[in-house]
């Protein structure tokens, strides 16, 4: 079995205390050689840093100030096609949540939310990341291709 890891996780929020409790929920539940977490405190600060290293897993505000999370959400979309996103939000709006799965989301968060239901969204996020690998590294062996 192919294991590719570490994964990278970028957690995104305006709201700092929320950025540390997810960090440090994180590292409590994972291994350095699991998951590498980067966070940022706006939409245009993760922007540009995923243009330098786009990442696996976005754990992403919808509200925040200057970039709606639906807007870096789209572009994040176009740089990396196959990183998976987790919308969290304190807003149960169906459109706004809506609008994010139609626009790429796979995961939604209502804050305030219990630590044990991001890590389980985690685990499943690292089992469809690991099997993608496994797919893909198994069709550039054969030489196959879609």
């Amino acid at each position: 079995m192919i294991v590719r890891r570490p994964f990278s996780l970028a957690i995104i929020d305006d709201n700092e205390s929320i950025r540390d409790v997810v960090e440090l929920t994180v590292e409590n539940s994972f291994s350095p050689e699991t998951v590498i977490i980067d966070s940022y405190g706006s939409g245009a600060e993760a922007l540009a840093a995923f243009k330098e290293r786009p990442g696996d897993i976005l754990l992403l505000d919808i509200n925040m100030p200057g970039m709606y999370g639906d807007s870096l959400l789209q572009e994040y979309l176009e740089v990396k096609r196959n990183a998976i996103v987790i919308i969290m939000s304190g807003d149960s709006s169906f459109t706004i949540t809506s609008n994010c799965f139609l626009d790429g989301a796979r995961f939604y968060l209502q804050k305030p939310f219990h630590a044990d239901e991001l890590v389980k969204i985690l685990e499943n996020c690292f089992y469809q990341l690991n099997h993608w690998y496994q797919i893909f590294s198994h069709q550039r062996k054969s030489g196959k291709s879609n």
